[in-house]
């Protein structure tokens, strides 16, 4: 079996500090640095090593930018409908996926998030 390494996971959000904030509570990772060269894009950022790999979450500060037009797409805009939480039922999907070997019995850091929304 080959394996993939990902060097990097880039995510995209309204409100860079809350995420950023909940990596740090759920996984412990702490911010090593943020690029001022982003701004340029119309970016804010933190970058967030795990080992040798990093989390970059990137959050558009200016109207256009490819982030936040991404943000849209998704339907993850700033209106009312948006400010509901997102449930999932994650014990129906991992029981589905474990019999084909697609998880094991570990929670997931969408787990974490969604504990502390009940």
């Amino acid at each position: 079996m080959s394996w993939i390494r990902l060097r990097q996971v880039a995510l995209v959000a309204h409100d860079l500090d809350a995420v950023v904030a909940d990596l740090h509570r759920v996984l412990g990772l702490e911010v090593a640095f943020n690029d001022p060269a982003v701004a340029t894009f119309g970016l804010r950022n933190a970058v967030l090593p795990i080992g040798t790999q990093f989390i970059e979450v990137v959050s558009p500060v200016r109207e256009g930018t490819a982030g936040g037009r991404q943000l849209q797409r998704l339907g993850l805009g700033r209106g009312p409908r948006d400010q509901q939480p997102v449930r999932r039922d994650y014990d129906r999907q991992r029981h589905q996926a474990q019999p084909n070997g697609l998880a094991g019995p570990t929670r997931t850091v969408e787990d974490r998030v969604d504990d502390r929304e009940h």
